[in-house]
């Protein structure tokens, strides 16, 4: 018997990696350990090989050429570890590969021009390298893509039109990058896309109204499936600050939805109408140049858990319909332009603190320390909630009850006492005695 499959993942292994496999082996996961070492060149000769998954550990060295020789190869996972060099041109020849993920590593150079080949792949993250040069266009004739992370890199230069192209992408993540030039108002044509982060860039002009015409976020109740399955062997995930917390997601379900344009030149106002994405859980346009009033139709966004707009020139009042928002959990409205009362709702109040709201000079009433009279602005009972507190009025039922049951217990005797001439001649019979026993001078006295 040949071994076809071999899963020795999520152990505490250790040492060079081997260098002598079986030619048969169709599936190798070596993940989650503490290997060490080169991938030997060897593995080219691994021709049933589909499924390989090497992430998470201490593997260094270069992605050996001869990888490109497994012509039935799926999946490539070699994240998180520490391979140097380029990205071999020859993975283009695997002809076969969907998922291809080299995130957290010190790779250079640019991404292949050759991996425009892989009309099957549907998933490619290259996140946290040194990559750079331009984006890389050819990727849009990549129909089947869903997921492009090539954030935390140095890639530079304009975004082309042509990924405007990949009509069935889903995440697009090009944060920490160095792009420049607007975003591309073609980019409304992404109907499938439901996570755009292009923060900490140099993108400069205003924000496209077509942002409004991603479906995939305007839907409000939507199905939860996830995303790039392949057969419970791999999941994307994703790193986000979500309610002001770093999370890291495993998977990522269709219900997670981002908008990241934070740390860049961006200026003008928001579309009066960015409420029509009702489905977006996630809004940051923190530290650009945007100003303006902040759009009332933010509060038609029923499934918004975070929003920071922090560090503008937004002015104006806050608008009270984010007092409506029941999943919100996250608020940074400071070092604004911002005026007049703070909506005194109890949401905003009882949840946001003045690190929510301060650096707006104008800007006033609780949790401001300015004119913030709790009791003042405070809304008043409701005459309808009154009276069902009192009607809710909580009694000590345990010991009404004990008293209730001692006063009958007592009662019960004393009537037996009183009116049975037998109970009574008992009963003072066993007073007596008690007395006798420990008054001994009381022996001689009867009742």
């Amino acid at each position: 018997m040949q071994l076809e499959s071999l899963d020795v993942s999520r152990n505490a292994l250790s040492g060079d990696f081997p260098t002598i496999w079986s030619s048969h082996i169709e599936v190798l996961f070596a993940n989650d350990n503490f290997f060490s070492g080169n991938i030997p060149s060897s593995f080219g000769r691994m021709s049933e090989l589909w499924l390989l998954n090497l992430a998470n550990n201490h593997l260094t060295g270069v992605i050996p050429v001869s990888l490109g020789r497994l012509s039935n190869l799926q999946l490539l996972n070699l994240a998180n570890n520490y391979f140097t060099g380029m990205i071999p041109t020859s993975l283009s020849k695997c002809s076969s590969l969907k998922v291809i993920n080299l995130g957290n590593n010190s790779l250079v150079g640019n991404i292949p021009h050759e991996f425009s080949q892989l009309s099957e792949l549907y998933s490619l993250v290259v996140h946290t390298n040194t990559l750079n040069g331009a984006f890389p266009s050819l990727i849009a004739n990549c129909s089947k893509l869903q997921v492009l992370d090539i954030g935390n890199n140095l890639f530079g230069g304009e975004i082309p039109i042509s990924v405007t192209n990949i009509s069935k992408l889903r995440v697009l993540v090009m944060k920490g990058n160095n792009f420049i030039d607007n975003i591309l108002s073609e980019i409304g044509q992404l109907k499938s896309l439901q996570i755009l982060r292009l923060s900490s860039n140099h993108i400069s002009g205003s924000i496209p109204h077509t942002i409004v015409l991603f479906q995939a976020i305007a839907i409000e109740n939507q199905d939860g499936f996830i995303l790039s399955t392949f057969d419970g062997y791999y999941r994307d995930g994703l790193a986000m600050v979500l309610k002001g917390t770093k999370q890291y997601f495993e998977y990522i379900l269709s219900t997670l939805t981002s908008i990241d344009f934070s740390n860049n030149e961006l200026e003008g106002e928001v579309a009066s109408n960015f409420g029509n994405l009702k489905g977006l859980r996630l809004l940051n346009l923190s530290m650009n140049n945007l100003n303006g009033t902040i759009p009332n139709s933010l509060g038609e966004m029923s499934q918004l858990e975070s929003l920071d707009l922090s560090r503008n020139h937004f002015s104006g009042k806050i608008p009270r319909e984010l007092e409506f928002l029941n999943f919100f959990g996250s608020l940074n409205l400071s070092n604004n332009n911002l005026s007049r009362i703070i909506p005194q709702g109890m949401h905003i109040t009882s949840t946001f603190t003045e690190s929510s709201f301060w650096g707006n000079p104008n800007l006033w009433g609780c949790p401001l320390p300015k004119n913030c009279t709790w009791r003042q602005y405070a809304p008043p009972p409701h005459p309808i909630s009154m009276r069902k507190e009192k009607n809710n009025i909580e009694y000590p039922w345990y010991k009404i009850a004990m008293g209730l049951s001692y006063g009958v217990a007592f009662g019960g005797m004393l009537s037996l006492i009183l009116t049975r001439i037998s109970w009574r001649r008992k009963y003072f019979n066993k007073v007596d005695t008690i007395l006798k026993f420990f008054f001994p001078w009381m022996k001689n006295l009867t009742l």
